[in-house]
């Protein structure tokens, strides 16, 4: 299976599950929800956000700068290009060759709390830099990922998420904090570009 085709695998995986997320400030702990399998945690609207940060015109791959990497053990970044409904995104590789971060800029598309009119499960909200977010976290024997999605504009949202085989050892090292810590390296950039 091919990186894109696992990317498109979870997307497909998470409207089945129901689920889709997003994350914390990588110096500040996020306020969250308990997670539900239900989605009954989950209000029936985010909440304000502080102000609009537009995506258009800004690449996936520029919103984690070079000099993070190392803090996420990635050795490489991959443009990857649009496949189904899938954006462009940017894949970033690491040294362990078994699992990869995506960063995806929707410019078309905002945060969803339901699919198909029902409510997202296994996903909780979470404040990242004042910002709502939200984590979608299914149990380790249901999927292989943790996604966070910023709520950055109206109608716009940036996708932040770990997949991969060696995805569960991960978890186990803390995986899904690290997704929302590398969203808040995301929303920062992205807040730095919008200056």
């Amino acid at each position: 299976m091919t990186p894109k085709n696992t990317v498109a695998a979870v997307g497909c995986l998470l409207a089945l599950l129901g689920g889709c997320g997003s994350g914390a400030e990588p110096d500040s702990k996020p306020t969250s929800t308990s997670p539900s399998t239900s989605g009954t945690a989950l209000p029936a609207a985010l909440p304000h956000r502080p102000r609009e940060l537009r995506v258009d015109g800004i690449h996936s791959c520029d919103l984690l700068p070079k000099a993070q990497w190392a803090a996420f053990s990635i050795v490489g970044a991959t443009k990857e290009p649009p496949e189904d409904d899938i954006p462009e995104n940017c894949r970033f590789d690491v040294s362990s060759d078994s699992y990869t971060y995506d960063v995806t800029v929707y410019a078309d598309q905002g945060v969803s709390l339901t699919v198909k009119g029902k409510p997202r499960i296994f996903t909780r909200l979470a404040d990242v830099g004042g910002f709502a977010a939200t984590v979608t976290d299914p149990p380790l024997a249901t999927a292989s990922h943790c996604l966070v999605q910023l709520d950055v504009a109206e109608k716009q949202h940036v996708d932040v998420a770990i997949t991969g085989s060696e995805y569960e050892q991960e978890v186990r090292e803390g995986g899904c904090e690290k997704v929302i810590a590398m969203a808040g390296i995301v929303l920062n950039t992205l807040q730095t570009l919008r200056r």
